[in-house]
């Protein structure tokens, strides 16, 4: 990854930069940024990301995949005033305002493996229809035996009201990468010019119910 061109959280409607967090390091080989980051207030923290664009030589494009993580603050214990402590997860619906984003519909911030998630994907705002919408589940450790390469990614499209669902079907990190139809071109590392893809991803996490 190159030096990230955004990297911010909004919490309680409050946008808020956190480029300064931001520190290189290598990740298998490869460059790559960590950050430390301490929730001081309830709610639901949307992170987002826009990092540099990359170049994709299976595809031959080069690709912009606008990001976001949701988390509550149950963990941090911090002081609410309802019993129930519900302000540790208001504001898990909340917009970033990217360029392409998806819209969670479902509380990602707590969901069961099993439970079905439904997004809307927005490009510039507004609901895009008949959107790509691609998932891959985060198998770093390689415990998940795929039968063939066509389980790698599941594909879907969005209806005609940019909405679409999609079941979780084990614990853990899942990638939604909505990617949209563009006519963008940019420059390859070659100088060539070639299109410019453009996409949301939001990360959700699934849990066992035990």
């Amino acid at each position: 990854m190159g030096q990230p061109r955004q990297f911010g959280v909004v919490v309680n409607n409050k946008k808020t930069t956190l480029m300064e967090l931001l520190k290189p390091k290598q990740a298998g080989g490869q460059p790559a940024f960590t950050a430390n980051y301490t929730l001081k207030e309830a709610g639901a923290h949307v992170f987002y990301l826009q990092p540099a664009p990359y170049w994709e030589p299976d595809e031959q494009v080069m690709v912009t995949h606008y990001t976001k993580v949701i988390v509550n603050s149950c963990a941090a214990k911090l002081p609410t005033e309802s019993h129930m402590g519900w302000e540790n997860w208001e504001g898990w619906d909340t917009l970033v305002g990217l360029p392409v984003e998806i819209e969670p519909r479902v509380q990602c911030i707590s969901l069961w493996t099993g439970s079905a998630f439904t997004g809307i994907v927005r490009v510039k705002g507004k609901p895009a229809p008949n959107c790509r919408v691609e998932v891959e589940y985060l198998n770093d450790q390689g415990a998940l035996k795929l039968p063939d390469n066509s389980y790698l990614t599941h594909i879907l499209k969005t209806n005609t009201k940019g909405k679409f669902t999609y079941v979780p079907a084990r614990a853990g990190w899942w990638a939604l990468t909505a990617i949209t139809e563009t006519k963008r071109t940019a420059r390859s590392p070659d100088g060539k010019k070639v299109e410019a893809e453009l996409g949301g991803v939001l990360w959700i996490r699934c849990v066992d119910m035990k």
